[in-house]
């Protein structure tokens, strides 16, 4: 709540210079969610980020994506995962486990295999 009030979040847009999260969004709520998730707001990073691929902000239902991603040369599917991804952060929220927090339970891990082309992502992120 505090970090809401604060308002330090900088969203700049969703529409980057070869991708458009938005419209990403709206294939992988069709394909992996029915069409039932509730869109939070969607940016690209302000800077080139490596240490932080992509994030989903609960205080300000925003997902960021680095701007890496937004390359000719980055093949659509590493974008479309990383989305999936912090979509799958919305679907299964943080859960306290004692005083440990569980960030990846067992159904967010099932689900996220459910990517069709997960280890190819997982190969380029290796990569990278």
């Amino acid at each position: 709540m505090l970090r809401q009030l604060r308002g330090r979040k900088q969203i700049h847009s969703a529409r980057g210079h070869i991708y458009d999260l938005d419209e990403i969004f709206e294939d992988l709520n069709r394909h992996h969610f029915y069409g039932l998730m509730a869109r939070p707001q969607l940016t690209w990073s302000r800077d080139h980020a490596r240490n932080s691929l992509g994030h989903y902000d609960p205080a300000h239902n925003t997902i960021v994506i680095s701007r890496i991603f937004d390359q000719r040369k980055m093949p659509k599917y590493a974008v479309e995962y990383l989305l999936y991804h912090e979509m799958l952060h919305l679907k299964h929220p943080v859960k306290l486990r004692g005083s440990r927090r569980c960030v990846h339970p067992p159904e967010f891990q099932a689900e996220e295999k459910l990517f069709p082309e997960l280890e190819e992502v997982k190969q380029l992120l290796k990569n990278l």
